[in-house]
């Protein structure tokens, strides 16, 4: 009975609420209310129970400290991925980049004072040849021919840079048989010589030659002196590494041999033309090398490309130009494939839509520009530095997340720590290094103490300074050696890299560079692994023995320690000429040796520091005898085939009359003590390498002239002897000064890049040339992006005649800086950064990352552009690629890998303060005695610390010495006087301050970690079908982690479809799965704009609003209606 009373209270009271005006939404309120609270108990219950059982539910805080470390033991997640994506082929965009374009050629007019009617022209760019195994020769042809009757001793008067040409060859033009042209032939590229003989010689046009194996196409000519052999094994990278294995056969009939890698090729340069046959007739037979038959192919030049390459259309734009090869698809399917750990995905366009993208998938989000730029004003921009500036204010985005261009691909399974890990903090991927600042000044010559006349230049900062206050090619610094030569240890400054491509100022610099990883290298004298230790010359350190002998010609020798120490902890070698570079790496407890070739018998003297097993320390001295000439190599096949001698008849024997012994022969004249001979055998050794220019250039030619039998010992001594001369009362000076070998320290692998010492490039009197031979490879340039029109170099023109210029309009009175022309956007931008970077960390020589995934900390990247505002706001401004750019992975890496931790009085006491007590007691104050003195500790050294402290707290205010004393405790001190040392007493005690400073540098402020090159697999993709399949197939045969087929395909040329086929069936082999992103291939979006998907989404939005209003309306309508009439 009470129940149902109860019953129909409750039943009367919910009427009576629900007939109220507002009854139906304080219940529908009541009703959520009720839901959230039962959602908020649950999970208070659910911490709570994990708090109490936290073993059981979390292993990560089953430790002894009881805490979780879930944040040091894993890396921090989540991590997400960006992309940057544009669709090239879009007919609103390529709308947009014309109208960019009309406004860059009108500000042009505008800057020229012309009228409307003119155009500016474009600069030709340099074609590309299209033929099989084309490749450019190290050649010259100059039309009209030169005389008939030049050799090629006489070529140096007509332009210097002719004097490393090694043949003359008159050559009859295809076409026109009646004309001719002139062939030079170099042994290595000719890049310098180009430019410089096109000024020397104006009356003569000066083209670059190419070599191919395909004699069908028009207007080749047959060069009987040159050779291609194709058919060896990939593996083989160096030119050195390949000519040792060749067969005997084959080296004996070739004076030179230079390898063409990424054409799988090397070219020959024949002894004579009929050696051609004789090679050609043992190919045949059986000429192999690993197992596969080596081929040999007859070389064709071509100077003129017009006939053998598609014209190049005009700069209009078309769809064809920018075509989109659906990169983007399977970068995505390498993601879900090699990288699953991946949290969200966000592809970051400038408002379009991937046909194919499937955008109900949660794990992906289509961003917009307007999105992540501040400054709106900016938009539309086709740049994409200004792009990736803002990718990090992307809403939602991770802390860490992996950037990607849609070219970029995983080739094998990736891991977070394949990017970062806490132990060693950011993994940075180098390559290639920062283009110099001006011709002829390279990096390692900022700012050395001298000034250099190629560096005295508002791009090169004066040469970092040195040229401010002191005369051009003088001393301003007075460190180092006389003469000394800023390359390093001996050498000639003019000699040439030991492989193309690698700088001396790479080897053994703890990253094992892909172009020093060769034979010729050492392979980068010991920096990459032990795995081709085999190939070397090994000698072992014995401990009583003092002098070592190497084998004479041995050029890359290098010593084991590991039986007698176990690390070196300094080292020490005397400089001379013959050591191009010396280093010690304590992994594999080996000291490595790179000499120069063509040296006489020299010796080079060792000091060495070992330390043992239990840290005790030894000295080891001994000297090294190297011979680098080498022993002459002696055809057996040739021995005993030359015309034999003539026997000579006997002479009659006539008999003579005494003749006294001084008319028997010519007088010897006495030379006088101390003559020029006897000064060249008793002369003190001299640095060669210290030298001026001119005297080593003219030393080297001594030595050839030796070396080939032109000269005898005698003159060749006589000879040095007065070119010596002037030097010599420098010599004694050096020797008065010691009398001692002069030693220079030597690389150790145990110090961190950021301990080593200073380069140490003193120079002498003399203004330092720059430096010949071998350039390093060509940059990339601009190609390295994700936006089609800046790979095809669509602005260039422009932005080339722009600059022009403006440096005109700048600098009128200046004619040197009207003279440059801009080559390079993307690598005048590299210089620009590298420039601010130079100003805000100090002059040092820097590499280009990788073009490969890039892990970036967004708090890191708000740091940099906080440093540099200006800047990066700059570069958001521009709407098309600029040279004054901030490079998004280089500015970023640099500046992480070069800011620095502020030095911290107050963290060093944290740090000694081990019991947390706030006040040091006599074994914390020990340890800080240890930090700030040298050890072994001395009784004075810890009395002159305690009367420091005692000083300074008869000095300072009782409220200064009591700060930050946290829980005051009584310390009881071997000295009665000494006072409760806190954190306060210690910051404002300045004579413990400065110890402090002194002995704790400033460190750098993010770990970071120099990788090297093994994982990175970057390919340039262009019309030539042959070179594509190659690289294509290395990919396949040698997987990499991260891979980039950076496309440059002109898509007009004939063969662009077919290289975008191969290209295509390389991608579904490797990826063949459709990932979780992709639309059925039945299907497509309606909507390929965000725009347009946005105001279908509202006007879908608006609709079920409308519908939800009117439902709303007939519910309280019935509702009012069965309370009235129910």
């Amino acid at each position: 009975m009470v129940i149902g009373s109860f019953f129909k209270l409750l039943q009367r009271q919910t009427y009576t609420c629900l007939s109220h005006r507002y009854g139906l939404y304080l219940c529908f309120g009541g009703f959520v209310l009720m839901i959230a609270s039962a959602f908020q108990f649950g999970e208070v219950v659910v911490e709570w129970s994990r708090d109490q059982y936290h073993v059981l539910f979390d292993s990560y805080r089953d430790n002894v400290a009881g805490k979780s470390f879930q944040t040091r033991l894993c890396l921090p997640m989540p991590i997400d991925v960006v992309y940057t994506w544009v669709n090239g082929t879009d007919s609103d965009l390529l709308k947009d980049l014309h109208k960019v374009r009309q406004q860059l050629e009108e500000e042009q007019r505008e800057m020229l004072g012309k009228n409307g009617s003119d155009t500016t022209e474009a600069p030709k760019g340099r074609p590309e040849c299209l033929l099989s195994h084309c490749i450019v020769a190290p050649a010259l042809v100059l039309d009209p021919a030169l005389p008939a009757n030049i050799t090629v001793k006489e070529l140096p008067s007509l332009s210097s840079a002719l004097s490393s040409a090694k043949q003359l060859l008159q050559v009859s033009k295809p076409l026109l048989p009646s004309t001719g042209v002139s062939v030079l032939l170099f042994h290595s590229q000719t890049d310098t010589a180009h430019s410089d003989v096109q000024k020397d010689i104006p009356r003569h046009s000066v083209s670059r030659a190419y070599l191919t194996t395909d004699k069908e196409a028009p207007g080749l000519v047959r060069v009987q002196t040159l050779a291609f052999l194709s058919g060896f094994p990939a593996s083989f990278k160096g030119t050195e590494q390949l000519r040792v294995k060749l067969p005997t056969a084959l080296t004996s009939k070739i004076k030179q041999l230079q390898l063409y890698s990424e054409a799988s090729i090397a070219l020959l340069h024949l002894n004579a033309p009929q050696d051609f046959a004789d090679l050609l007739q043992q190919a045949k037979k059986n000429l192999t090398l690993g197992g596969k038959e080596l081929m040999v192919h007859p070389a064709y030049l071509l100077w003129d490309l017009s006939a053998v390459s598609q014209p190049k259309q005009d700069e209009d734009v078309s769809a064809s130009r920018f075509e989109d090869n659906e990169e983007l698809r399977y970068s995505l399917r390498s993601v879900e494939r090699h990288a699953p750990w991946v949290r969200h995905i966000f592809v970051v366009t400038n408002g379009q839509i991937p046909s194919w993208l499937n955008l109900d998938n949660p794990r992906i989000t289509v961003v917009t520009h307007q999105e992540i730029f501040q400054n709106v004003s900016h938009l539309p921009t086709f740049s994409s530095p200004a792009i990736e500036t803002h990718i990090h204010r992307i809403p939602g985005l991770s802390q860490k997340f992996v950037y990607l261009n849609d070219d970029v691909m995983f080739g094998k399974d990736v891991w977070p720590d394949d990017f970062y890990s806490h132990s060693k903090g950011q993994k940075v991927y180098l390559t290639w290094p920062v283009p110099n600042c001006a011709e002829g000044c390279p990096g390692s010559w900022i700012k050395d103490g001298y000034c250099d006349k190629a560096c005295n230049n508002s791009a090169c900062d004066w040469d970092g300074g040195d040229c401010l206050g002191g005369a051009v090619g003088g001393v301003v610094g007075g460190a180092g050696q006389p003469w000394q030569f800023g390359a390093g240890l001996g050498g000639l400054g003019g000699m040439a890299f030991c492989n193309q491509g690698c700088a001396n100022s790479w080897l053994a610099d703890k990253f094992c560079d892909q172009a020093c990883n060769v034979l010729a290298c050492g392979f980068d004298v010991g920096d990459c692994g032990q795995d081709h230790f085999g190939e070397l010359h090994r000698v072992e350190l014995l401990p009583n023995q003092t002098h070592y002998e190497l084998p004479r010609g041995e050029l890359r020798p290098y010593f084991s320690f590991a039986g007698l120490a176990e690390r070196v902890s300094e080292a020490h070698v005397s400089d001379s000429p013959a050591l191009r570079h010396t280093s010690v790496t304590n992994k594999w407890k080996t000291l490595h040796m790179l000499l120069l070739p063509g040296h006489n018998t020299t010796q080079l003297h060792y000091n060495l520091t070992f330390q043992d097993h239990a840290g005790h320390e030894f000295a080891v001295s001994f000297t090294v005898a190297v011979d680098t000439r080498q022993m002459p190599k002696l055809n057996a096949s040739e021995v005993g085939q030359g015309p034999k001698p003539t026997a000579a008849a006997p002479e009659p024997e006539v008999p003579f009359a005494d003749v006294p012994v001084e008319k028997r022969g010519p007088r010897v004249r006495e030379r006088p003590a101390g003559g020029a001979a006897e000064r060249a055998a008793g002369a003190p050794a001299l640095n060669v390498s210290a030298l001026p220019y001119a005297v080593r250039r003219e030393l080297q030619k001594l030595e050839e002239s030796l070396l080939v039998g032109d000269i005898t010992v005698k003159g060749y001594n006589l000879t040095k002897a007065m070119l010596l001369g002037p030097f010599r009362d420098e010599a004694a000076r050096e020797l008065r000064r010691g009398g001692m070998v002069s030693l220079v320290p030597v690389k150790v692998d145990a110090e961190s890049p950021g301990e080593r010492d200073p380069p140490r490039n003193g120079h002498g009197q003399a203004e330092r040339a720059p430096p010949v031979g071998r350039r390093l490879q060509r940059y990339m340039g601009s190609e390295w992006s994700f936006l089609p029109w800046e790979k095809k170099k669509f602005f260039q023109d422009l932005l080339e005649e722009t600059e022009r210029l403006e440096m005109e309009l700048s600098y009128k009175a200046d004619r040197s800086a009207t003279g440059r022309r801009l080559q390079d956007t993307f690598a005048d931008s590299l210089r620009y950064v590298n420039k601010l970077l130079n100003g805000q960390f100090g002059f040092t020589s820097r590499k280009v990352p990788a073009h490969m995934p890039h892990m970036i900390d967004r708090l890191v990247m708000q740091e940099l552009q906080d440093t540099f505002p200006q800047e990066f706001d700059k570069t958001s401004y521009h709407r098309v690629r600029h040279s004054e750019d901030m490079q998004f992975a280089f500015s970023y890496f640099y500046f992480l890998m070069s800011a620095l931790q502020r030095f911290d009085v107050s963290r060093v006491f944290d740090e000694i303060d081990t019991d947390r007590s706030g006040v040091l007691s006599d074994r914390e104050i020990r340890t800080l005695a240890t930090r700030i003195h040298e050890l072994p500790l001395s009784l004075q050294d810890l009395t002159s610390l305690e009367q420091m402290l005692i000083n300074c707290s008869k000095a300072l205010p009782s409220n200064q010495t009591q700060l930050h004393m946290v829980s005051p405790t009584q310390e009881s001190y071997y000295d009665p006087n000494m006072p409760p040392v806190t954190k306060g007493l210690v910051i404002h005690c300045q004579p413990i301050v400065e110890r402090i400073q002194k002995a704790f540098k400033d460190q750098n402020k993010y770990k970071f970690e120099i990788m090297g090159e093994e994982e990175i697999a970057f390919k340039m993709v262009r019309t030539n079908v042959s070179h594509v399949v190659g690289q294509l197939d290395d990919i396949r045969k040698n997987p990499r982690k991260f891979v980039c087929l950076n496309d440059n395909i002109d898509h007009t040329h004939k063969d662009g479809s077919m290289v975008k086929a191969v290209l295509r069936d390389f991608y579904e082999s490797m990826f063949p799965l459709p990932s979780q992103f992709e639309l059925p291939r039945e299907y497509r979006n309606r909507f390929l704009h965000m725009a347009e998907l946005r105001e279908a989404l509202w006007k879908v939005s608006k609709f079920y609003g409308k519908v939800c209003i009117v439902l709303k309306s007939q519910t309280e309508a019935l509702t009012f209606y069965f309370f009235d009439y129910g």
